[in-house]
């Protein structure tokens, strides 16, 4: 049973949590999702602690950054979401006591959620999946008409190679030349980013694909998270000639027709922007939301720094 009273609710270190109890208790929750398993959160947000009841039947990972002095929740760059896990339907009541309690001890926050809270503004943000179940004909026939007529068809005619190989070095610097303006980063993001990478790949729950053209020249190329739920496309790249050839269509087509009947879902990860939003639904996917959380109870003038 769910205790719901914040004097059951205790803030642990990372020292102080078991990691193997930490992962079976969130692989088992009804929300789990790899960006809370201890593996995931000491690579990328290596200060996290958690808040966990005395009955540890609810868990919320808080990951902590530092600045100017000022010790405050931020999301952890490639982490689409973390939240409240529990394996009781009770979570929505549970959740936002333990809201309250990461709002007392960080006067400020900026996070993403798995779960909305009532009594906090939420603003609800855009995730796109595609669920692998069904065969690979059966998913193409959700394509919509223009992937399948202004993209595949050109795409399927020329002589691209759909490559397996890990390549985790190529994948994260073709992402970092693509999008590091756009998504605010800055060079030492990608250095937790490729070691969790290579931690995870033996194991499999790290992996790339490649489409070059038929000299052997990268046209695409993605890197994607997995484990026993979902694949996560996590950063995804395209080369201007790849873009003229349809290059990321023909990648996504061609993983799913790996992986379609898996029983796992394809998480594309996104996104608001109307172009990749469009990118995605033309598969098939549909919307699976999650959350943004943000407060400044920072006294002036230290309030300016964060707003």
């Amino acid at each position: 049973m769910v205790r719901t009273h914040t004097a059951h609710i205790r803030f642990y270190n990372r020292d102080a949590i078991d990691a193997g109890r930490w992962d079976a208790f969130v692989k088992k929750s009804s929300q789990y999702r790899i960006y809370a398993l201890s593996t995931w959160l000491d690579h990328l947000a290596p200060n996290w602690g958690a808040l966990i009841n005395e009955d540890y039947s609810v868990v919320m990972p808080l990951t902590a950054k530092k600045k100017y002095g000022i010790r405050y929740l931020a999301q952890p760059r490639f982490t689409q979401q973390l939240g409240f896990y529990t394996q009781h339907p009770e979570v929505m009541e549970a959740g936002e006591l333990f809201l309250q309690q990461a709002m007392h001890l960080y006067a400020f926050g900026d996070v993403w959620l798995n779960t909305p809270v009532e009594s906090v503004s939420c603003f609800e943000r855009k995730n796109y999946v595609l669920p692998l179940q069904a065969s690979y004909a059966e998913i193409h026939r959700r394509y919509s008409k223009s992937l399948v007529h202004n993209s595949l068809k050109p795409a399927l005619k020329q002589q691209f190679i759909y490559d397996a190989e890990l390549d985790i070095i190529n994948a994260i610097n073709a992402y970092q030349q693509g999008y590091q303006q756009r998504m605010q980063l800055v060079n030492r993001d990608y250095i937790p980013l490729r070691n969790l990478a290579e931690v995870l790949s033996p194991s499999g729950n790290c992996f790339t694909r490649t489409v070059k053209d038929e000299k052997g020249a990268l046209l695409a190329i993605s890197l994607f998270f997995c484990d026993h739920q979902r694949i996560y496309n996590l950063c995804s790249a395209t080369t201007l000639s790849g873009r003229k050839r349809n290059a990321n269509y023909f990648l996504y087509d061609q993983l799913i027709r790996e992986f379609s009947g898996s029983g796992l879902i394809l998480d594309f990860e996104g996104s608001s922007i109307p172009g990749i939003e469009a990118f995605y639904k033309k598969f098939g996917a549909v919307p699976e939301p999650y959350y943004s959380v943000k407060w400044n109870r920072l006294r002036w003038p230290l309030k300016i720094f964060k707003k």
